[in-house]
């Protein structure tokens, strides 16, 4: 059986070999000349705003010029590389962007994404802890669950209508939406890692989850410095780090368990949870948030410095006067209590009024939609199942490709090129019969 493997891999003569610096002998200027595409798409999208089709087509296209007319690939080759390249992106790529997008629309289309963020809002009135809250944990559950800007335009809309200025909210999201999107949208990002480089699926997972687990104890204290400075951060230090420790530690046990799939999904609202009860139960910060959102012309999102506490001290004032002797010095006490029924009516009148509290049956009925989906990818990477679900796969050799391209080591290994059409087995299926379940129970 070896030999036979053996025998397989043998490079084929007419194979067309990767030269390792084809540029005038030089690994620099060969490694240069291989990121112009990166590089143009870069500065079509960043700096000339344009369109991400128009840009993705022209980077497409000086990619080809690069392969062909630097690297020597031959045209055959280029052209069968671009046809792998679009069934990957259809298949699993699309495929699982297609079913979460469907499950985020009937969730949103239930108004449970709303019963999500409403039950956010009687919380706490503190706009730090509400950046925390919604930018940091709520962002990152729907990066795990649908991803590709859905986080940041659902998240930055729920703080406006909790009275932050349009721009205050995006420019929080964008900084705060950083740690998942490694594993944004059931893991599509891995898997197009994977699929690119050809290494396993779980170890790059696994090392990805390292490093996001780190980033992920800095990226709510750097969110909340830079939008409120240090001294804000030092006010509510104590939900940040609960924040900051429970996600990164849920992030390494959810992918140790159970995949990339879900990851960052439970992550993040294990830490939405956990950091809601801290808030709610155990703590509560002493000041109250009168710094400005520090989103300066330097940080690329215009002049943004209106004043976050104008609002806020607004809504403690109306608290602490309809309680009649409230103690008006500590904004801390009176932006709990009164000020938190205020923002709950303010909750109510805003963009995402209409939401029914009913407590929480409300609250559980607007998660089962992911919890189902959590436990449909368990059951489906659950080994016996996975097996079975195997046995329906399809695999296509791409004609010219498959073992037609040498890598450029020393054994001169051939590169294998399968289409691999895992229909049954795929984890956007398992998002997809998520989908339908949750339509089916909640249409």
């Amino acid at each position: 059986r070896r030999a036979a493997a053996m025998a397989v891999r043998q490079p084929d003569a007419a194979a067309w070999r990767q030269p390792r610096a084809p540029l005038f002998g030089s690994e620099l200027l060969s490694a240069t000349a291989a990121a112009l595409p990166l590089l143009l798409l870069f500065y079509l999208i960043a700096l000339r705003r344009q369109p991400v089709l128009r840009s993705s087509a022209a980077a497409l296209i000086s990619a080809l010029c690069v392969a062909v007319a630097i690297f020597g690939m031959p045209a055959m080759l280029a052209a069968a590389a671009c046809f792998d390249g679009a069934a990957f992106g259809i298949f699993p790529v699309g495929w699982i962007v297609f079913s979460s997008l469907c499950l985020f629309e009937v969730v949103e289309e239930t108004n449970h994404l709303d019963a999500i963020g409403a039950s956010i809002a009687p919380v706490t009135t503190d706009r730090r802890l509400l950046v925390l809250l919604v930018g940091v944990c709520f962002s990152g559950f729907l990066e795990g669950a649908a991803g590709f800007g859905t986080p940041v335009a659902v998240s930055s809309s729920m703080l406006v209508a909790l009275g932050f200025e349009p721009l205050q909210a995006a420019f929080a999201c964008l900084l705060a939406n950083t740690s998942p999107v490694a594993f944004g949208s059931l893991g599509t990002p891995l898997i197009a890692l994977s699929g690119a480089t050809g290494l396993p699926l779980l170890p790059i997972s696994t090392a990805a989850a390292r490093m996001c687990a780190v980033t992920g104890l800095v990226t709510p204290s750097y969110t909340i410095a830079v939008c409120f400075g240090f001294r804000g951060l030092l006010g509510v230090l104590p939900a940040v780090l609960v924040a900051s420790v429970t996600f990164s530690l849920s992030l390494l046990v959810a992918t140790a368990l159970a995949g990339q799939a879900v990851s960052a999904l439970l992550a993040s609202l294990v830490s939405l949870a956990t950091t809601t009860l801290f808030i709610t139960l155990c703590w509560q910060p002493h000041d109250c948030a009168n710094e400005r959102l520090l989103a300066t012309t330097e940080c690329g999102v215009g002049e943004c410095v209106a004043t976050l506490g104008s609002r806020a001290s607004a809504n403690a004032g109306g608290a602490t006067a309809a309680e009649e002797g409230g103690d008006g010095g500590d904004g801390g006490d009176s932006g709990h209590g009164g000020g938190r029924a205020a923002y709950a009516r303010d909750w109510k009148a805003s963009s995402l009024a209409g939401t029914p509290h009913r407590g929480w049956r409300t609250r559980a009925a607007a998660v089962t939609p992911y919890l189902l989906l959590v436990l449909l990818v368990l059951i489906w990477r659950w080994p016996p199942i996975e097996t079975v679900l195997n046995l329906a796969t399809l695999r296509l050799d791409f004609p010219f490709l498959h073992h037609g391209v040498l890598r450029s080591t020393k054994d001169s290994e051939p590169i294998s090129a399968v289409f691999t059409l895992n229909l049954a087995s795929a984890g956007g299926s398992a998002c997809l019969v998520a989908a339908m379940l949750s339509s089916h129970l909640f249409g």
